[in-house]
């Protein structure tokens, strides 16, 4: 093969690597489903022997993989996996499952890490509280999903089917188990008490004891994020855990969630898009400029982390501030 040849087959495998079953040998999976031995995929795999179209159409249509993101990498075209949803509350379990699915074939990954750069406060740590996240279901759900069944309803945690909770546990738990960056900036917490507020004016609550419910809520998920951003751990009284939590501010405004993951070799870069569903690449030339961009806003950062305590007790105080001052709304 000639040498752009070969980089374009050994860009595509690595989306193919990146995206094989947990636990089985992509050599092995990769046998099974184009019908050769294990010696003909390794040749295939080190670039000596090209795919042949039909290969790469089984490999495409196997992994879910777009035809076209074989040419991206050299092309200057990116492709981007997505999943849409209808104005069904089922449909909201569906994109749960894609988030459990990813963060369960993160986790089985080693090495692997997790640098999210927050327009809004990550949705995983609102799984902490039922309040917080039934709220937050609420609000997509009715405001931006358009679920015939919630526009006349206003918010109760009983409204949100009890399996959604529990797969956001284990959601929770999964993220909690993969080292992560995060980046905030003042816009992060503004999101969400700007939904509350909206909320509560727009009489979508049925009693001020559900609003504040939710904002008491708010308030102690925020203590819990400090104290992780102060042990460096999500993972709570692990004193012997290794460091996997680093928290910093950005007064550069982030503009969209951007999520990129890596395990030093494979990346994959999340978008926002219409505000909770994401658009999914792990084209090479996207996903280095991103952590490019990404490291660039770290470098001009103010880490929370660790031994920044003064940096990090004003900041969650402002937070705090700006709860409270919901209370004269509610």
């Amino acid at each position: 093969m000639a040498p752009k040849d070969l980089f374009t087959q050994q860009a595509f495998l690595s989306q193919v690597k990146d995206l094989a079953s947990p636990g089985i040998s992509l050599a092995d999976e990769l046998s099974d489903l184009l019908g050769i031995s294990t010696d003909s995929v390794y040749r295939r795999l080190r670039g000596e022997t090209a795919l042949s179209i039909d290969e790469t159409a089984m490999i495409c249509r196997h992994f879910h993989i777009p035809p076209e993101s074989i040419i991206s990498a050299s092309s200057g075209t990116v492709t981007f996996e997505y999943q849409s949803f209808g104005n069904q509350i089922v449909e909201f379990g569906k994109y749960l499952e894609d988030l459990r699915h990813d963060l369960r074939r993160i986790k089985q990954v080693p090495g692997m890490k997790i640098i999210y750069a927050a327009e809004d406060i990550p949705f995983f740590h609102h799984f902490q509280f039922k309040e917080t996240s039934g709220f937050k279901m609420y609000y997509w759900m009715r405001s931006l999903m358009n679920v015939d069944s919630l526009q006349s309803a206003p918010f109760s945690i009983d409204l949100i089917p009890e399996d959604y909770y529990e797969m956001g546990k284990e959601i929770l738990d999964l993220y909690y188990q993969i080292p992560s960056v995060e980046i905030w900036s003042d816009q992060t917490v503004s999101s969400i008490l700007k939904q509350i507020r909206f909320c509560a004016d727009s009489g979508m609550f049925s009693t001020k004891e559900a609003a504040i419910a939710v904002r008491d809520q708010l308030l102690e998920e925020m203590s819990r994020i400090q104290k992780k951003a102060e042990s460096g751990s999500k993972l709570e009284n692990r004193e012997d855990s290794n460091p996997n939590f680093f928290l910093y501010f950005s007064e550069i405004e982030i503009g969209n969630n951007c999520i990129y993951v890596s395990d030093g070799q494979n990346a994959r870069v999340y978008l926002r898009h219409f505000t909770f569903n994401y658009l999914k690449t792990s084209n090479p030339a996207f996903c280095q400029e991103t952590h490019e961009w990404l490291d660039y806003l770290i470098r001009k950062s103010i880490p929370l982390s660790g031994v920044s305590e003064k940096h990090r007790t004003r900041f969650f105080m402002d937070i705090r501030n700006s709860i409270e001052e919901l209370k004269k709304t509610l």
